[in-house]
C-alpha cells in the first residue's frame, strides 16, 4: 500500500514538473506568437493536463496559460486588452476545472473499487482460512432453483470422513452424484431448508465412498 502511495506520489511530480516544462515554452512563445494561436495553444495545453492529472493539473495549466495569453496580448497590443484576458480565463477555467473535476471524480471512484476489491479479497483468504481449517466437515452447495442444487466444494475434513473429493462433487446435483434413492434423500433436505429459511439440523444415515455413517447434519442458508 505505501509503495503504491509512494509510486502515485513519485508520477504526480513527475507529470507536474512535464507541465511546467511545456507551460514554460508555452510563455517563451507568447512574446512571438498572436494572441489568437496563443489562446488555442493554452486551450490544447489544458486539456491533456487536466485528463492527467484532474484538477491540480487545470488549475498549473489555466493560470500558465492565462499569464502566457496576458503577455501575448501586451506583446501585440502593447496594452492590457482586459477583455481578452477575462474570457480567456473564464474559458479556461471552465473547461479545465470540468476536466479535472470529472477525472478526479473517476479516480476516487477507482481507488474505492480497488479498495473494495482487495477487501473482498481480503475477506475470502480468512473464510478460506476458516473452511478449510476447521475440524468440522463442511461443504457449499448453490441453489439454482427450488427443485436443483448443485455442490460447489467441501473441505479437508469432509472429504477424508466422506471419501468425496471437490472433483467428484464439483458441479453435481445430489442425485447425479449419490442416484436416486440416496441423492432424492438428500436433495428434500436440501428443499426444507431453502423453504424454511434457517438452519435444519437432522441426523441421517448415509453410505459413502469412506464407509457407512451416521451424520449428524446441520444446512444452514447463506
Amino acid at each position: 500500500m505505501f509503495k503504491d502511495i509512494i509510486s502515485t506520489r513519485k508520477e504526480n511530480k513527475k507529470n507536474m514538473m512535464i507541465m511546467l516544462f511545456v507551460g514554460l515554452i508555452i510563455i517563451l512563445l507568447s512574446f512571438f506568437i498572436n494572441v489568437v494561436f496563443i489562446g488555442l495553444i493554452g486551450l490544447i495545453f489544458i486539456i491533456p493536463s487536466s485528463i492527467i492529472s484532474g484538477t491540480s493539473g487545470a488549475v498549473l495549466s489555466t493560470a500558465i496559460s492565462t499569464i502566457a495569453v496576458m503577455i501575448a496580448t501586451y506583446t501585440n497590443f502593447a496594452e492590457l486588452h482586459i477583455v481578452n484576458i477575462v474570457v480567456s480565463l473564464m474559458v479556461y477555467w471552465f473547461i479545465g476545472l470540468m476536466i479535472g473535476r470529472n477525472i478526479d471524480k473517476e479516480k476516487a471512484q477507482t481507488k474505492k473499487i480497488e479498495e473494495m476489491n482487495k477487501e473482498l479479497i481480503d475477506t475470502k483468504e480468512e473464510i478460506q482460512k476458516v473452511f478449510e481449517g476447521t475440524q468440522d466437515n463442511m461443504f457449499l452447495i448453490e441453489v439454482i432453483d427450488d427443485e436443483t442444487f448443485r455442490f460447489v466444494r467441501n473441505n479437508n475434513a469432509h472429504q477424508k470422513s466422506t471419501g468425496l473429493t471437490v472433483e467428484m462433487i464439483k458441479g453435481k446435483t445430489p442425485i447425479e452424484l449419490l442416484g436416486d434413492e440416496l441423492g432424492s434423500k438428500i436433495q428434500d433436505n436440501y428443499k426444507k431448508c431453502i423453504e424454511m429459511m434457517t438452519t435444519v439440523t437432522y441426523e441421517e444415515e448415509l453410505a459413502l465412498p469412506a464407509g457407512t455413517k451416521i451424520w449428524h447434519t446441520s444446512l444452514s442458508p447463506i
